[in-house]
């Protein structure tokens, strides 16, 4: 099977992102130097092996617990542990 790399696949999916944050009505502060920074670092996922990904990390994935980073839903995953369990 002829699958392109991890790094090609993440800057596809990264540049779908870009061309769909253009089509919004709106910007959000910092957003080029966001941009700038990710573009700088893309070079970083070249010859990085194919992996397990959660791939759907976003706020409503995060869990807090004293106003600090508790984990995600991968520790839920693996422990448990839930946003109904913390709070």
């Amino acid at each position: 099977m002829n699958h392109p790399g991890w790094g090609t696949v993440k800057r596809q999916k990264h540049q779908r992102y870009l061309e769909a944050y253009a089509q919004l009505p709106f910007r959000f502060q910092q957003d080029q130097a966001v941009e700038a920074f990710i573009q700088s670092r893309l070079r970083l996922m070249d010859g990085r092996p194919d992996a397990f990904e959660h791939d759907d990390y976003h706020p409503a994935n995060i869990i807090v617990r004293d106003e600090a980073f508790a984990g995600g839903s991968v520790l839920a995953a693996t422990t448990g542990v839930t946003r109904s369990t913390i709070f």
